[in-house]
């Protein structure tokens, strides 16, 4: 399939969402970005996320970009920007604040031509099946009058993936379909951190939003399908878990009916521990 972009064809992928902690409080946050964005003010706004502090910058009705800071979470501003204001908002960000770390970044590729929404869903069905990913079915899919949505992976997982029809949503071209990334990246471990290892958060900062997609296996799949390109891989996954968590996730999942019996046996978790660690040094003496 070939890609269009319908708002600018010279460009094939774009952040559709961009969201990060900078290293800067509020006053130098807003001296730094306010220049940016012609005929634009701030305004208070509602704190979320357990921050105090609320600001957005607007240019009339349209929110530029929202900005939170204060309370537990530190005076370093968290900014997010969404739909087509994130393009210029992580480009701001990246030229003028280069040391943040990105909690959220949606990479979003347009497709316009005949049958897009068919070729679109048998591709990504294949890459779930073969993955053995997750599939939402939303929206009108027996009149398909109103608009239909795939979201594909876990609500809860790093990296996750939808597909809508998006001139229908916005009541433009019926074969606009929009097929986005949606990838968080997570912290580092102790163990990660004391290797060394940077961030994942901070890698995230300096990839292109095509390159969101290489972040786990069926993503790549999934653009390679509807593109032909294949993006550098950067599984996700790997940033987040050590060699340690990954044979403990195996060993729980292998033995999780023992597990089950030993409590039963026992009667509390406490008494499961004692159990194991009485065994475990029985062993090795």
């Amino acid at each position: 399939m070939s890609i269009e972009l319908a708002q600018s064809p010279d460009v094939t992928c774009v952040f559709d969402w961009y969201q990060a902690t900078t290293r800067v409080g509020i006053d130098e946050f807003q001296d730094t970005v306010s220049d940016v964005y012609d005929y634009a003010d701030w305004r208070t706004t509602k704190a979320t996320n357990n921050y105090h502090h609320g600001a957005q910058l607007v240019t009339g009705d349209r929110v530029v970009l929202t900005a939170l800071w204060g309370g537990p979470n530190g005076s370093n501003v968290h900014a997010f920007s969404t739909g087509y204001e994130a393009r210029k908002f992580s480009s701001v960000l990246r030229e003028r604040l280069p040391n943040h770390s990105v909690t959220r970044a949606d990479g979003a590729l347009d497709f316009i031509e005949v049958d897009a929404w068919d070729n679109i869903e048998r591709m990504a069905l294949h890459v779930a099946d073969k993955y053995k990913i997750k599939v939402q079915h939303l929206g009108d899919f027996h009149n398909k009058l109103d608009g239909r949505t795939l979201n594909l992976g876990g609500v809860s997982a790093d990296v996750r993936s939808t597909i809508y029809e998006k001139g229908k949503q916005l009541g433009e071209d019926p074969n606009w379909v929009r097929v986005e990334v949606k990838v968080k990246p997570p912290r580092l471990t102790k163990e990660q951190f004391n290797k060394g290892q940077e961030e994942p958060r901070i890698i995230a900062s300096r990839l292109q939003p095509v390159e969101l997609f290489g972040c786990t296996r069926w993503t790549n799949s999934l653009l390679e399908n509807t593109t032909g390109i294949v993006a550098p891989s950067l599984p996700l996954r790997s940033w987040g878990k050590t060699d340690q968590q990954k044979a403990y996730a195996s060993m729980l999942a292998q033995y999780k009916n023992v597990f089950a019996n030993l409590l039963e046996n026992h009667g509390s978790p406490s008494a499961v521990g004692a159990q194991i660690y009485h065994d475990l040094k029985a062993l090795k003496k």
